[in-house]
């Protein structure tokens, strides 16, 4: 898979937009860029899900994220997902496979599902700033994840709040990082057969606590309720 990202253009009303094909579009500092998937994934779903996420390192550049749900996780784990965040910067040409040996330092930031078949990425989305600390964050949701190892069709489903920073970007791993660590992440559950995370959104301020945003959680087979397990 490729994610395409245009940059908008103005056109007067007697020069009239055209259609792009994909095949042949060329990337450019006036056009746009491409962002291909990791060649070592195959059917990996790669842009499956698209979002902008606003500025979630406080730079002047928005910042994309980009799910990959049929991925496999970091050393095996196959189909655990990944989600991608794509830290905006001055155009500087396509971004391919090298890009992601390099990590961070490339502006791509990758986030491995944490079991086999957890489907994470499956969709993305951000732009606000849900702990209000200047920077923007962003959530992916993995409707097949259970939080039971023995026991790994109870399909809880999860959504994975990720805060935005400065600095320190690097790869993340949710099997080995500890979800109890607020400052980076807080990861939320649904409850048995619930789905959750199957689709995500940040959304205003709902409940008008002058505290933006609140979350849209949706579960596709019933209205089960969800646990924060580190709240």
């Amino acid at each position: 898979g490729k994610v395409h990202i245009l940059y908008g253009q103005y056109r007067a009303a007697t020069h009239a937009y055209e259609n792009i094909n994909a095949d042949t579009y060329i990337s450019g500092p006036d056009t746009g860029f491409r962002i291909e998937a990791e060649t070592d994934q195959i059917d990996a779903n790669f842009g499956i899900s698209v979002s902008r996420i606003g500025f979630v390192n406080g730079d002047q550049y928005e910042d994309i994220a980009i799910g990959s749900s049929n991925c496999d996780g970091l050393i095996g784990r196959p189909s655990a997902g990944r989600a991608y965040v794509i830290l905006g910067s001055d155009f500087s040409g396509d971004i391919t496979s090298a890009n992601y040996s390099n990590s961070s330092s490339d502006g791509v930031v990758r986030y491995f599902g944490a079991a086999a078949g957890d489907n994470f990425g499956i969709s993305v989305s951000g732009g606000a700033d849900f702990n209000q600390d200047g920077f923007d964050d962003f959530i992916f949701g993995a409707p097949q994840h259970s939080t039971s190892l023995e026991n790994i069709d109870q399909k809880n489903g999860m959504v994975f709040l990720g805060f935005g920073k400065a600095s320190g970007w690097d790869d993340y791993d949710l099997i080995q990082e500890d979800p109890f660590i607020l400052s980076k992440a807080i990861e939320i559950y649904g409850d048995i057969g619930s789905s959750l995370g199957h689709s995500v959104a940040m959304l205003g301020d709902v409940d008008g606590d002058v505290i933006e945003p609140d979350l849209h959680r949706l579960r596709r087979d019933h209205e089960a309720g969800i646990t924060d397990r580190t709240a």
